[in-house]
């Protein structure tokens, strides 16, 4: 018996949040942006082409996130994601649904993956829309997805000098991935 295919996701890598925010000081709504580079994790699968559940899983450390605000990365540590008791978002993938078996080589897939999101210690159903790039050996990718704060049990952060902030968090990983057939 082989050990399948897996996914592993590479250096260069990028994930980050997308919030809409209107700011006292301004007229118009802006987008809050956060990013890190510290994520990990693979996908692995069996040799029929289904997700190996216990296997398949990505991590994005929250305590490196960095937008434009130091004051705003600060806030969303300490007070929303509390990543003092909470440092990871996890993924853990349980089915990847529209991708063609076995993996292309070459070429766009459009899929999701669906699975069980943990973040502030809350695990909750989500999918992830992806658009691949496949080539020998690899593929790079983009993967978004949306959410309520009160999906996660996290609170809208509320300070003065924010007059709102929209309930939607988008998420965007930007992933350069490699291919290995392990049989």
């Amino acid at each position: 018996k082989s050990d399948g295919t897996r996914v592993i996701i590479s250096e260069g890598s990028i994930a980050r949040y997308i919030v809409t925010e209107q700011l006292a000081r301004f007229d118009v709504p802006n987008d809050a942006i956060g990013s890190t580079n510290h994520i990990n994790g693979f996908l692995r699968f069996n040799d029929d082409g289904t997700i190996d559940e216990g296997g398949s899983r990505f991590r994005v450390d929250l305590r490196t996130l960095k937008s434009d605000k130091v004051r705003r990365d600060a806030y969303l540590r300490n007070n929303t994601y509390k990543s003092d008791r909470f440092p990871f978002a996890e993924f853990a993938v349980l089915e990847a649904r529209g991708l063609q078996w076995p993996l292309p080589t070459e070429g766009e897939a459009i899929f999701q993956l669906i699975g069980d999101m943990t973040i502030h210690g809350v695990t909750a159903p989500l999918t992830w829309n992806v658009n691949a790039l496949f080539k020998t050996k690899g593929a790079n990718s983009q993967a978004t997805t949306n959410f309520r704060f009160g999906t996660f049990g996290m609170e809208i952060p509320r300070l003065l000098f924010i007059l709102s902030v929209e309930d939607n968090i988008q998420l965007e990983l930007d992933l350069v991935l490699d291919i290995v057939n392990t049989y």
